[in-house]
C-alpha cells in the first residue's frame, strides 16, 4: 500500500513467470592422468512480468494501470573442465578438477504493453485500452562462472573432499542496466566412508556413508545485505 495526496493509497500488485533452458551435446576423452571435458549448447528462455497498480478513493473510480514486459533471449554457450589424478601412495590418491564459463551476451527482445484493465470476477485482469505498445532488442548479458575442488581417495575406503564455486552475478546486465545482484560463492566440503569396500562379505559394509557441509552467499540482496546460505547432509549410497 501506498498513501498518495488526494487519494486513499495506492495498490502495487507484481506477477511474474519464466525460465531458462538449455540443450546441449558433449564430450571428453583422457591423456594419461589428465582428463579433459567440453560442452557446446544453445541457451533460451522468456521472462513475463506484469506490474498491477490501482487507485483507492470513495468518491472516484480509477482503472487499474497494467504494465506488462515480456523478454525474450537467446546464446549459444560453451563450458569445459578438466581433472587431474596424482597418486600420493599405494592406495592412496587425489584428483584436482576445474570448469568454468565465460557467460556472455545472449540476444533479446522486449516487448512493452502498458494498457488500462479491470479485475473480472475471478480475479484475472481484463484489457480496456492499450495506451503504449513498444518492441525493444538488446542483450542480457549473462554470468561468467567457475569451481575448482579436490577429492582424496584413500583406497576406494575413505573419500574427503572440497569444493568451492563462484558466479559472478554482478556482471549480469539486463537490456545494459545492472540488477541488485551480488556474486554467488558456495564452499561445499565432503566425506565418504566404506566399512568394507574390497571382500563384500556383509551388506551393510558395503553402504556408503556420507556427510557433507557447504556455506556462502546467495546471489539475492534483500536490505542491502547478500542472502548467507549454509546447510548439513547426510547420505547412504545403498549397493544393489
Amino acid at each position: 500500500f501506498q498513501d498518495l495526496e488526494g487519494i486513499d493509497s495506492a495498490i502495487t500488485e507484481f506477477r511474474g513467470n519464466g525460465g531458462v533452458y538449455r540443450g546441449f551435446v558433449g564430450t571428453g576423452f583422457r591423456l594419461g592422468n589428465l582428463s579433459l571435458g567440453v560442452n557446446v549448447g544453445y541457451q533460451f528462455g522468456q521472462q513475463d512480468l506484469n506490474t498491477f497498480r490501482s487507485l483507492q478513493s470513495d468518491t472516484i473510480f480509477y482503472y487499474v494501470a497494467n504494465i506488462n514486459n515480456k523478454t525474450s533471449f537467446n546464446k549459444f554457450w560453451v563450458d569445459a573442465g578438466a581433472q587431474y589424478e596424482l597418486k600420493l601412495g599405494k592406495k592412496s590418491m587425489v584428483r584436482l578438477g576445474a570448469n568454468g564459463n565465460l557467460g556472455g551476451d545472449a540476444k533479446a527482445e522486449r516487448d512493452l504493453v502498458q494498457q488500462t484493465s479491470f479485475y473480472s470476477s475471478d480475479g484475472s485482469a481484463d484489457s480496456i485500452d492499450v495506451v503504449e505498445r513498444s518492441k525493444t532488442f538488446g542483450t542480457y548479458a549473462f554470468p561468467s562462472s567457475y569451481s575448482v575442488g579436490a577429492m582424496f581417495d584413500f583406497g576406494g575406503k575413505l573419500a574427503i573432499g572440497g569444493e568451492f564455486e563462484q558466479t559472478r552475478w554482478t556482471d549480469f546486465r539486463n537490456f545494459n542496466r545492472p540488477d541488485n545482484l551480488g556474486d554467488a560463492n558456495m564452499l561445499r566440503l565432503g566425506a565418504q566412508w566404506i566399512p568394507d569396500p574390497a571382500t563384500g562379505k556383509q551388506y551393510f559394509k558395503q553402504v556408503a556413508y556420507r556427510a557433507g557441509y557447504f556455506t556462502g552467499k546467495d546471489y539475492v540482496i534483500a536490505g542491502n545485505q547478500q542472502l548467507p546460505v549454509w546447510g548439513v547432509t547426510l547420505g547412504l549410497g545403498l549397493p544393489i
